[in-house]
């Protein structure tokens, strides 16, 4: 059986940095790839440096979309994709020249369905040995829905995983208020439905840091990692460490998310009224919102006081 790897690198305005991301995946060791682009509508010259790669290396393929966002593109490639691995790459991110190599025989070895590693960071142009990346070891079960909820996701371009694992779980979710931690969306979704992890804690990419990343441009993680949660909660409703994740985000976004807006607070009270003992009152929450933001959490916090993420 072929074990080839599908390269998934979704791209959007990186003109600048992707061509010395593609030659980090040319410089493989490990030489059975495929690399599928997915350009998410750049008006920059992506195309352009991505059409050059492809007249010199036919294992590199391009695909546009219009702009769906990380998602979409992902799922576009794993559709695209030829391998019996998927490797996510961001495309301004560095591998080193062993990473896909290293990470095979790991997943193979440690029979697992999904192998990370950590970064060394990149300011903006400069590689700096600032490591990043958390977790070290086996993860499964318990084990491994503790260490998503809590240590947010697996850098991305670390990332080598069983296509067929993907395939079970429904691959990314699309809906665009999840973007930007749609990548934990789908470990945590990967680690409720049994799959396993496992990383050797070693250094595998360059992750790079610059003015239009997403990590400085995104300016409400808090609300979508919130979403991302409440959507996994309707469909694992009785995983209780899930609930109680869900229940001490709303509570930090009510009294500490300076954008709290009503599409929010429709999501924040909507779990809620399955939680509370309150739901005749709950009616009330937008009008109070509206007229009263103090009000609002004094209610608030009166209507679930018998949580206990209040008393943490």
């Amino acid at each position: 059986m072929s074990k080839k790897v599908s390269i998934i690198m979704p791209a959007y305005n990186v003109g600048q940095f992707i061509a010395e991301t593609i030659d980090s995946v040319i410089e493989q060791n490990y030489e059975d790839w495929e690399l599928l682009v997915i350009d998410d509508e750049s008006k920059d010259n992506t195309v352009d440096v991505v059409k050059a790669y492809q007249q010199r290396d036919s294992r590199i393929k391009y695909f546009w979309q219009q702009n769906g966002k990380q998602g979409k593109a992902r799922n576009k490639g794993i559709a695209e994709s030829m391998g019996k691995y998927i490797a996510f790459m961001d495309a301004d991110d560095i591998w080193l020249p062993d990473k896909l190599e290293r990470q095979i025989k790991m997943l193979e070895e440690e029979n697992v369905d999904l192998v990370f590693g950590h970064s060394f960071l990149i300011d903006r142009v400069n590689k700096t040995e600032i490591k990043t990346g958390r977790g070290q070891g086996y993860y499964q079960g318990e084990s491994a829905v503790k260490f998503l909820l809590y240590h947010d996701a697996f850098v991305m371009s670390t990332v080598l995983a069983k296509k067929e694992a993907l395939d079970k779980v429904g691959r990314f979710v699309e809906e665009r208020r999840i973007q930007y931690c749609e990548d934990w969306h789908i470990w945590l979704k990967l680690a409720f439905e049994g799959f396993s992890f496992f990383s050797d804690g070693k250094v595998v990419s360059y992750y790079r840091i610059h003015e239009n990343s997403a990590a400085m441009t995104e300016k409400e993680a808090k609300s979508k990692f919130f979403y991302a949660l409440v959507d996994l909660y309707y469909s694992y409703p009785n995983n209780s460490l899930l609930q109680q994740e869900v229940q001490k985000r709303a509570y930090d976004l009510v009294f500490h998310n300076e954008t709290l807006n009503e599409e929010l607070l429709d999501s924040i009270t909507t779990f809620m009224k399955k939680e509370s003992h309150f739901n005749f009152i709950n009616f009330l929450y937008k009008p109070i919102y509206r007229i009263n933001i103090s009000i609002f959490r004094k209610v608030f916090l009166f209507l679930n006081k018998e949580k206990s993420f209040f008393s943490n």
